[in-house]
C-alpha cells in the first residue's frame, strides 16, 4: 500500500520511486492491499487510509481510477460483515473532497458496478445506501443526488436511497 502511494505522488524523489517500483515487482500489484490493512486497523482508523487512496484515485487517469473502483468494490463486497462500516468510511472520505472529485470517484464506481451480476451489484448498493443513512440529511441528500445523477446518466435507474 505505502508503495503505491509512494508511487502516486506527484514528484516523488528518485529514491522513492526506485524502491516503491522494486517492492511492487517482488509483491506485485497489491489491488485489495487497502483492505489488508483495514482487516487489520480498527474502525477508528481506517478513515485516514481510506483518505489517501482517494486522493490517489482523484489524481489519477481514467483506467487507474477505473481500477480503484474495481478494487473497491471487490473488496466491500468480500467484506459483508462489515460492509456498511466500510461503506460509511467511504462516504465519509467522499464527502470531504471538491465535488467534481467525488463525482469522479462516484461514476468510475456506478460503472464498474455495471458490469458485475444483478445481484452483488444490489448488495452493494444496498451497502451505500444503508451507510448513507448515517450521514446527516444534508450529506445524505448530497450522497443520494450524485449517486442517483450518475447513475442515470450512465443509463441506469435510480434506486439509491
Amino acid at each position: 500500500l505505502a508503495a503505491r502511494q509512494a508511487l502516486g505522488v506527484f514528484r516523488s524523489p528518485d529514491g522513492v520511486v526506485v524502491q516503491a517500483r522494486s517492492v511492487l515487482r517482488r509483491l506485485g500489484t497489491g489491488q485489495q492491499d487497502l483492505f489488508v490493512v483495514l482487516d487489520d486497523e480498527p474502525t477508528d482508523r481506517w478513515a485516514s487510509y481510506v483518505r489517501e487512496e482517494a486522493a490517489r484515485t482523484v489524481d489519477a487517469d481514467e483506467q487507474e481510477c477505473r481500477a480503484h473502483a474495481t478494487s473497491w468494490v471487490d473488496g466491500q463486497l468480500a467484506r459483508s460483515a462489515a460492509a456498511t462500516d466500510v461503506a460509511e468510511t467511504w462516504l465519509g472520505v467522499l464527502l470531504e473532497l471538491p465535488p467534481a472529485a467525488m463525482a469522479a470517484i462516484i461514476r468510475s464506481t456506478v460503472a464498474v458496478l455495471g458490469e458485475r451480476d444483478a445481484d452483488a451489484a444490489e448488495r452493494f448498493r444496498g451497502e451505500v445506501s444503508s451507510a448513507m443513512a448515517s450521514f446527516p440529511v444534508p450529506q445524505w441528500m448530497r450522497l443520494k443526488d450524485t449517486f442517483n445523477r450518475i447513475t442515470v446518466e450512465l443509463g441506469g435507474e435510480a434506486t439509491w436511497t
